[in-house]
């Protein structure tokens, strides 16, 4: 379910840019819910879906909307995290290596 969910939600934000402010702050919670599964296969489409929403995102509303700054510079920092996650299974550790790609 997650990742038809997050197929969908990277097809509406490549389809309906122009009005991606409409709707960012939902992308952002529910990107922010993804990670806290620690499932690598869906902190890896996260990512991608992350890539997109940023290639779309123009930032007018960083900075404007408290609510949605918090919550973006919340996913950013957890983001980092998954790039200095460190752990003593080889398995584990390479497939962040794969996530961490993108």
């Amino acid at each position: 379910d997650n990742q038809v969910s997050l197929d969908i939600i990277k097809a509406l934000i490549q389809s309906c840019h122009r009005d991606l402010n409409l709707f960012s702050k939902n992308v952002i919670k529910i990107l922010d819910m993804i990670l806290d599964t620690r499932d690598l296969e869906l902190v890896s489409l996260a990512c991608s879906t992350f890539v997109v929403f940023c290639a779309h995102h123009d930032g007018s509303t960083l900075g404007v909307d408290n609510e949605f700054t918090i919550s973006y510079e919340s996913l950013v920092k957890k983001f980092a995290g998954f790039c200095t996650y460190t752990t003593a299974d080889d398995s584990v550790a390479s497939k962040y290596v794969q996530c961490n790609s993108y």
